[in-house]
């Protein structure tokens, strides 16, 4: 593994991971359109997961992602995307 790591650029080392030490923590849970989500408690990122959840569960986002699409308005350089408030958007590619 650290070879690995090493070969992409990385700085793990055998002594990181010899002095690596588990700590068992209970998870957070929390629920998404009548799902239990069970994820990683403080100081991971669990808990803001479970928060973004709490707030998409109020949007139709089925309805938002329809609105979204790419969708190409001239030549292959140009493209341009519906943001969810309808406002319409347009990026260029630069290569």
């Amino acid at each position: 593994m650290v070879a690995e790591v090493k070969k992409r650029g990385g700085i793990l080392t055998l002594e990181d991971l010899a002095g690596y030490q588990v700590k068992v923590r209970k998870p957070v849970t929390g629920s998404y359109r009548g799902y239990t989500i069970i994820t990683a408690p403080p100081p991971s990122g669990g808990a803001h997961v479970l928060q973004l959840l709490n707030i998409v569960e109020n949007f139709d986002l089925k309805a938002l992602a329809s609105r979204a699409r790419p969708r190409r308005i001239r030549g292959p350089k140009a493209a341009s995307w519906s943001s969810p408030t309808g406002r319409s958007t347009r990026r260029t590619r630069t290569s």
